[in-house]
């Protein structure tokens, strides 16, 4: 009986002793992430600023299109590592460029561009480790220096109309898929359009259809990893160039604002208009609600709205209230 205690005892020290010695072998949610704002700046492709203000003895970039990442004090899981080479300088024109993180850690990138470009399509965490390759700091990247080296366009976004087509053209670089939806006047779904390419080399995604469609509402399905959630996102958005919406821009439309005489004040292509010297130009901003809401010179039912900027003043004034 004295032999089965002792040997009890020992299974239990050993099995304790385990647990205490491989922590990996705790659920996830036993674990405490050390993931931690977005303290790394990618800012082109083969430069990465990061301070971590650890003594790491190993750094990786680390990439997931699935956004499977998990940082913990234990271990990593999920996607895959990118060595950073430590001890790297910035270019002058980086330097410029980044002037105000200039002066913190750089690292080198290795890799081809194929490969960053799908890369800044998902989850993108740098991680510093110890001499046993246990990691000691973790933050995301900031991406808008590669994003420029990669994906840069000067072409026109938004609905193009040409002869027998309507194109739609977005720039989404870092979207893993975008369709088009197409609504008629009551916001019901009328079609699905996929872009003519997937995966633009430019970022651009294009799409194309019949001059038919001119009028109806539409908005883009995307499919893109966002950092606020750390997950892979689908969304319906309207357009960032668009040119008219719905009520409430719940809606983008397509509209031939060059060509579509119906949307065209009388005279409006024949307007011309000196322009002075731009030190001469004075701008104002006004909310429209605001400008004539409480302005008694305008009729109620115009108050708040474009039509009282139509409105002249009153008893010698030469322009209204508002």
């Amino acid at each position: 009986m004295k032999n089965a205690a002792q040997l009890l005892f020992l299974l239990l020290f050993i099995g304790c002793g385990s647990i205490q010695q491989n922590e990996s072998f705790l659920s996830e949610k036993d674990q405490t992430e050390i993931t931690d704002g977005m303290a790394a700046h990618w800012v082109s492709n083969d430069r990465l600023i990061w301070e971590t203000n650890v003594e790491p003895a190993f750094v990786e970039l680390r990439y997931s299109n699935f956004a499977d990442i998990k940082v913990y004090e234990t271990g990593v899981s999920g996607g895959y590592g990118i060595t950073l080479e430590p001890h790297a300088e910035l270019s002058s024109e980086l330097r410029d460029k980044f002037r105000h993180i200039s002066y913190r850690t750089v690292y080198e990138v290795q890799s081809d561009q194929n490969t960053i470009k799908e890369i800044l399509k998902g989850q993108i965490v740098a991680i510093a480790y110890n001499e046993d390759r246990v990691p000691i700091a973790a933050t995301d990247v900031q991406l808008h220096g590669v994003i420029d080296d990669n994906f840069s366009y000067d072409g026109k976004l938004g609905p193009i109309y040409n002869e027998d087509e309507i194109e739609l053209k977005l720039w989404a670089p870092t979207a893993q898929n975008v369709a088009l939806n197409l609504y008629d006047e009551d916001k019901s779904l009328i079609g699905s359009i996929s872009p003519i390419e997937n995966n633009p080399e430019n970022g651009v995604w294009k799409f194309s259809m019949n001059r038919g469609f001119d009028r109806s509402f539409y908005r883009f399905d995307m499919t893109v990893y966002h950092h606020e959630n750390g997950e892979i996102n689908q969304y319906e958005v309207t357009d960032p160039y668009s040119v008219s919406l719905s009520t409430d821009s719940r809606y983008s439309q397509l509209v031939d604002l060059e060509n579509d005489a119906e949307l065209k004040p009388a005279g409006w292509d024949s307007i011309k208009k000196s322009q002075p010297k731009a030190t001469d130009i004075t701008l104002y901003e006004s909310h429209i609600r605001d400008f004539s809401v409480g302005d008694p010179i305008v009729p109620e039912q115009h108050r708040g709205t474009y039509l009282a900027f139509t409105y002249h003043g009153q008893n010698g004034q030469e322009l209204s209230g508002g």
